[in-house]
């Protein structure tokens, strides 16, 4: 077997003390692991990507992602154990495999979500160009570096008596944590990202914005693009539930006994909107209210309520009409969705849904369900307005 000459690993920890789920934590509605896994994706080395972690959600939720997942052992899964230790580990899952040691490894971390599409190949090439032994991303900087050390406070980078020009503080550079290329005899030498011949690739200063702290979740949420969420090619159709997803999950009585529920007008133009672009759209709902049918039926599209099993239901209407669980989307709100969102390829819940379903969801809508939350994915997955 011919040797691999790169690989993409990307160390991803289940645990985090600031940020709870932090890599799955949604920023504009997608799991903040997706950016770096997509960006990955995108680039020249799709076919060699590893994700080494300890987390067994993690884990499952990486499933529709045609990469390898490797785990991660517990004794090196602390936050106070160095990355490079998961990067020696995937190198040994290797050996195990029988794969020869690949000459380079490019080292990703989920943390920094903002990258170029082509910034990964980019900096391999220039990685390549120069040869060196690593290479770190970096953006340029412009800050004044002040040290409190030995109860002195004194500059680093500049003398305050000869203070220069903000223009003029050139050749200082950020490290910002988002690519890092070593060879690989180097990192298992060295046990060190970087080592001897360093060399630099500059990015855009937005990619300096790490998720470490809460905040920077606000911060980086009005930074990142707000793309189109899926590609149509691979969608063949949407499953909603029904009740708080077209509905706010409430039932309203009044003092005639007779029940109601709050929908949105708004979803009902987004279901044309699917329809103008032949993308099916069923409804299945474990409900027995009539009105579930009723709207339905206005709309113009299937449905199936009263379903006690969604699952087993849903497999049997995918295989009748042909259709793989990859190429459905499934939108629900609650754990008796749980299972279809698990198996289907794409899974989106709205604003208000159980935690539970959250933790599963390749994206969380920013409205609440009977919101216009169906309108708001159509919108996203079209990449337009529903006017």
């Amino acid at each position: 077997m011919a040797k691999t000459e790169t690989i993409i690993i990307i160390p991803a920890r289940g645990g985090s003390k600031r940020i709870k789920n932090k890599n799955l934590v949604p920023i504009n509605g997608i799991p903040l692991i997706d950016y770096t896994i997509k960006h990955a994706l995108d680039s020249s080395f799709q076919s060699q990507i590893y994700v080494s972690t300890d987390s067994e959600v993690l884990k499952r939720h990486l499933k529709k992602f045609e990469i390898n997942i490797i785990t991660r052992p517990k004794r090196i899964s602390s936050d106070r154990s160095p990355s490079e230790l998961a990067l020696i580990d995937v190198l040994d899952f290797r050996k195990k495999m029988k794969l020869e040691d690949p000459t380079n490894i490019i080292f990703l971390q989920c943390t920094s979500p903002y990258r170029h599409k082509k910034d990964i190949d980019n900096a391999f090439y220039k990685f390549k160009k120069g040869n060196y032994d690593s290479l770190l991303s970096v953006v340029n900087s412009k800050k004044f570096i002040w040290q409190y050390e030995k109860k002195k406070f004194k500059p680093v980078n500049y003398d305050y008596k000869k203070r220069p020009r903000e223009q003029d503080f050139t050749n200082f550079y950020e490290e910002n944590g988002s690519i890092y290329i070593t060879k690989t005899k180097k990192l298992r030498s060295n046990m060190n990202r970087l080592s001897e011949k360093i060399g630099f690739y500059e990015m855009n200063i937005f990619s300096s914005f790490q998720i470490d702290e809460p905040h920077d979740l606000k911060i980086i949420s009005s930074i990142l693009p707000k793309n189109k969420i899926v590609n149509l090619n691979k969608i063949k159709i949407i499953v909603s539930d029904f009740d708080g997803v077209f509905t706010d999950n409430n039932l309203y009585l009044n003092d005639q006994g007779i029940e109601s529920v709050k929908l949105s007008r708004s979803d009902g133009m987004a279901i044309k909107m699917l329809k103008e672009k032949n993308l099916k759209f069923i409804v299945i709902s474990s409900e027995k209210n009539k009105v579930v049918f009723q709207r339905c039926k206005k709309l113009r599209i299937e449905c199936f309520y009263g379903v006690d099993n969604k699952l087993d239901f849903l497999e049997k209407y995918l295989k009748k009409n042909n259709i793989k669980f990859n190429e459905a989307m499934y939108i629900g709100n609650d754990i008796n969705d749980f299972e279809s969102m698990r198996e289907c390829g794409i899974s989106v819940t709205v604003k208000d849904g159980n935690e539970k379903i959250k933790k599963i969801s390749d994206f969380v809508l920013s409205k609440n369900g009977g919101c216009g939350a169906i309108r708001e994915l159509v919108e996203l997955i079209l990449g337009e307005y529903c006017e």
